[in-house]
């Protein structure tokens, strides 16, 4: 039986039994991975650190016929402080499950294994958690296929201009992206999106993690953001992600 290397990130660690781990893994060769990391629970075991949640580490695998076996790992980054503070670790977890819920086994994507390391290190540098993650959010569907379209309708082919004299336009999960003003009034389960909201949408889109600095959005710009963006998740996914709720718990306490 030929083992195997993987540089991965941790998307979840669950306890298999009294000393083992099952960890879901996505790594930058080979996608996500599900694997047990033997001895993970005990406190003087190798694996104890490479199996913690949103650890970045280089492993050592064995292929079996249904789950991997890690052998060895050296820790390349632990992002302890993710773990620790409440907040940096809901919105770590949410990010995690997205891409475990995005992702099938097996379906390498480095774009997707960066995306999520950088948004790692952009919490654990105390930026802006919620910029990060709408950002993080965006480029995650570009690279799995459902990126939005923000720059024209999705019905009718109408370039939006987004001029101040311009009638607002409408996002439509379902569809996939913006409605001009006409085809809005003729669809069904639209979103208000004003003109500041689709300017937001469409600077995340092409921003970079340095480029991100830039982005200096209103309150209610946010909000906005987040109301669509979730949305539209929530229509790829056919499904609530799980670790939403406890977002919105630890960022918006007095809404829960």
């Amino acid at each position: 039986m030929n083992s195997y290397r993987a540089e991965a990130l941790v998307l979840k660690s669950q306890d298999l039994n009294e000393a083992d781990k099952l960890l879901t893994l996505f790594s930058l060769e080979d996608g996500k991975i599900r694997a047990v990391a033997r001895g993970a629970r005990r406190s003087r075991n190798r694996l104890l650190a490479p199996s913690q949640p949103f650890s970045h580490s280089h492993l050592l695998l064995f292929p079996g016929k249904g789950l991997d076996t890690v052998s060895q790992g050296e820790i390349t980054e632990s992002f302890r402080s993710l773990r620790e503070d409440l907040t940096k670790m809901v919105f770590s977890s949410y990010a995690a499950e997205l891409v475990d819920e995005f992702s099938q086994e097996r379906d390498k994507s480095p774009a997707v294994f960066y995306l999520l390391l950088e948004f790692f290190r952009f919490l654990s540098q105390d930026k802006p958690p919620e910029i990060g993650l709408r950002f993080f959010q965006l480029q995650l569907l570009t690279s799995v296929g459902f990126r939005p379209e923000l720059g024209q309708c999705v019905n009718c082919g109408a370039v939006l201009d987004g001029g101040a004299k311009s009638a607002p336009p409408a996002f439509s999960p379902a569809l996939g992206g913006v409605l001009c003003p006409r085809c809005s009034r003729e669809a069904e389960k639209v979103m208000g999106l004003s003109a500041g909201g689709l300017a937001s949408l469409q600077f995340l889109l092409t921003a970079t993690w340095p480029t991100l600095s830039r982005f200096r959005p209103q309150p209610e710009q946010m909000a906005e953001l987040e109301r669509l963006l979730e949305a539209y998740i929530d229509e790829r996914l056919e499904k609530r992600p799980r670790a939403r709720e406890f977002l919105h718990l630890a960022v918006k306490p007095d809404e829960i």
